[in-house]
């Protein structure tokens, strides 16, 4: 039993397919150049690609949105709508999003 067992995990564990012919296989031939590899993206992944290139060019902050208020708020002009503000934060809590 113990002889079995060296077979399959010892010094003798070569596959005899290659000893026989001396042939690498495929992988072994695209390791040292023998083949290529290739990639092909589809259309989607292109659409999605060229979405998220263009995303990354809008900035995360608006600027100028927050020079104005920021302004207004130095200014004491800044002025809340306290019954939209109300709404809005009712109608959120109805639908589930504040979280």
């Amino acid at each position: 039993m113990i002889d079995r067992i060296q077979k399959v995990y010892g010094v003798g564990a070569i596959d005899p397919v290659k000893r026989r012919t001396g042939q690498k296989s495929q992988a072994e031939g695209t390791a040292e150049g023998g083949g290529s590899d290739g990639l092909e993206v589809s259309a989607f992944g292109r659409e999605l690609t060229k979405a998220l290139g263009e995303l990354r060019t809008i900035p995360d902050v608006r600027v100028d949105k927050v020079r104005e208020l920021k302004d207004q708020i130095e200014s004491g002009t800044y002025r809340v709508d306290s019954l939209g503000l109300a709404s809005r934060l009712i109608e959120a809590g109805l639908l589930g999003d504040l979280e």
